[in-house]
């Protein structure tokens, strides 16, 4: 990864703080309001907090789809494509960018919920589920850069926004998803959301077949990943 890239990609993020509120502070209204509606217990409302903490997450790496399209667009692509910088470079430093607010806004949300929690709070569980939410996101942020990666610039949004949607359905995050049609949860054990959501319910109490999602996440970061790469030595073909 080029740290230099990657920093100047970052410097750019955090200016855009239009982005960042929309970003972060969706997911940090949903959870105020579902918890308002079903926070009956501390029980419930750490688990709202760690849903809309992985719908935090998924926005936040999906989102990394649109400001890829809209470099593509500018041609800034191409002008890196002359530059040093290598595929697997551009694909990792395209990724942390886009882990970095997928963090921000899952903190913000464990933040509020903490708060609402007061002394109930489990602050070790909570900082645990806070860094496996964001190590199993990656596979997201590497979604998020495919999309950017190809169609046209006007479609990214709404790309994105059915692929953000079909992840938290396939991940649990609206409704558990054993309430959803049946086989959709044999479907939704081969995709990441649904182990992303698994694996930050874990440090509550929440029985997680741990290796199958380790693995799962893992073949799904490698493949994306070698599509990315991929896809930058071809970019604008």
């Amino acid at each position: 990864m080029n740290a230099t890239y990657t920093l100047l990609e970052i410097r750019r993020l955090l200016r855009d703080r239009a982005a960042l509120v929309l970003t972060a502070g969706l997911p940090t209204a949903l959870f105020l309001l579902y918890n308002a509606m079903w926070g009956d217990d501390t029980g419930a409302t750490t688990s709202l907090m760690v849903m809309m903490g992985v719908f935090a997450g998924l926005a936040s790496t999906v989102s990394a789809g649109g400001r890829v399209a809209q470099e593509r667009h500018a041609g800034w692509t191409r002008q890196l494509r002359l530059s040093p910088l290598r595929p697997l470079s551009y694909a990792l430093s395209k990724s942390v960018v886009a882990l970095v607010l997928g963090m921000l806004a899952a903190t913000l949300v464990f933040v509020v919920g903490l708060a609402v929690q007061g002394g109930g709070a489990d602050l070790p569980a909570m900082a645990e589920s806070l860094l496996l939410l964001w190590v199993a996101s990656i596979p997201f942020a590497l979604i998020g850069v495919l999309l950017g990666q190809v169609g046209s610039a006007g479609s990214a949004q709404p790309r994105g926004m059915v692929v953000l949607l079909g992840s938290a359905f396939l991940g649990g995050v609206f409704v558990p998803i054993d309430q959803l049609p049946s086989g959709m949860e044999a479907v939704a054990q081969w995709y990441p959301s649904y182990w992303l959501n698994a694996l930050a319910q874990a440090p509550f109490g929440e029985s997680v077949d741990v290796l199958r999602g380790v693995l799962t996440l893992v073949v799904w970061t490698v493949v994306l990943a070698g599509v990315v790469r991929w896809r930058y030595g071809r970019a604008e073909r």
